[in-house]
């Protein structure tokens, strides 16, 4: 089968998957799932509300298929809070989301105890999560959370939950079994512990990619047996692995290299900043760094320039902000960055 890219900064692609090599995932998502319990129990139904044509939501659905577990599909959950109430009226079950559905979650929970307190599972990933956030979850939405890292060639290759959140809010986890994880360099050398570089890992999950796709898929590609993410992150000596940022969005300003997401973990951790999405845009040949927040309640835009002084290097300050009632998505809940590289490009144009 083809399971396709979410196409959040481009055209999806595709990668064909064979049915042996989604199995092998499958053994290694479904052991990390179901961990070894003292009282075995049923597998729980698995909540989906993604389209059923992303790579990710079909692993999920042949994950549960293949130990017999059943799979709820929620078309009818059009809008988030529809989704919240069918999750507490399923109770004991694995809800499988993308990162914003997570932070909609903290924002409804209540002041003391538990939003989802039945919830065997909140499964997310595509897009990671910050630190702050991650301990949030824990503590207010489920302490049953899972947050996994992978892509369409690579399948799942990375998760953390639990005590993993605790003590490393910053990263995405460790290596799932039997997979391997290597963080190269330009030229495809493994660089030492606690270096950046590209993330690449093996065996794959698909067998090769779409010859439609070309160049699309933020950069994804097979090389040896290989699937190098085109994310560029590094891993600790404990084997932890933390994201800088997607190779596509590198921001070049200046001749200075900033990376989005380092820029988004540090808004993102002012309280009145419901969501913030960075992007580059070129104006006369070089790039510039624009903001793009939610506001949640009250937001001094003094008061995030010193947040920015105190958190940002100055090369990475944003030269414009722009302020959203909500971001722009694409099916599946992830931000459409190509739809704010248009509002940035046309803004500039008109002098705003």
């Amino acid at each position: 089968f083809i399971g396709l890219t979410t196409g959040s900064t481009g055209i999806p692609s595709g990668g064909v998957i064979t049915h042996a090599n989604a199995l092998r995932h499958t053994a290694s998502h479904e052991a990390w799932r179901y961990p070894q319990e003292d009282v075995p129990r049923p597998p729980a139904h698995v909540l989906i509300v993604l389209p059923l044509r992303l790579a990710w939501t079909i692993g999920s659905v042949l994950v549960h298929f293949a130990v017999g577990g059943p799979v709820v599909l929620l078309p009818e959950a059009a809008k988030i809070d529809d989704l919240l109430r069918a999750a507490i009226a399923w109770g004991d079950a694995i809800l499988t989301v993308a990162p914003n559905a997570c932070r909609y979650f903290l924002r409804a929970a209540p002041g003391t105890g538990l939003l989802l307190p039945k919830l065997r599972r909140l499964e997310t990933g595509g897009q990671p999560l910050y630190g702050d956030e991650r301990r949030a979850i824990l503590a207010r939405v489920t302490p049953n959370f899972h947050e996994s890292y992978g892509s369409t060639a690579a399948g799942f290759v990375a998760g953390s939950a639990g005590p993993d959140v605790i003590a490393h809010p910053d990263s995405v986890g460790r290596a799932q079994p039997g997979i391997e994880i290597s963080i190269v360099d330009p030229a495809g050398r493994p660089v030492p512990v606690g270096t950046d570089g590209e993330i690449r890992s093996r065996p794959l999950k698909a067998q090769e990619r779409c010859p439609e796709s070309g160049g699309a898929g933020g950069g994804e590609r097979i090389v040896d047996g290989w699937c190098y993410t085109g994310d560029i992150g590094h891993l600790d000596a404990e084997g932890y692995l933390y994201l800088k940022g997607r190779g596509t969005d590198l921001i070049r300003r200046n001749g200075v290299e900033i990376f989005a997401a380092e820029i988004e973990a540090a808004l993102g951790a002012h309280p009145g900043v419901a969501e913030v999405a960075v992007i580059g845009v070129t104006v006369g040949g070089n790039d510039q760094v624009a903001a793009f927040m939610v506001k949640r309640g009250a937001l001094d835009h003094d008061d995030v320039a010193r947040h920015c002084r105190e958190r940002l290097k100055p090369d990475q300050f944003p030269d414009r902000v722009f302020y959203a009632e909500e971001l722009p998505r694409i099916p599946g809940g992830k931000v459409n960055r190509i739809r704010l590289q248009e509002i940035a490009a046309d803004a500039i144009k008109q002098g705003r």
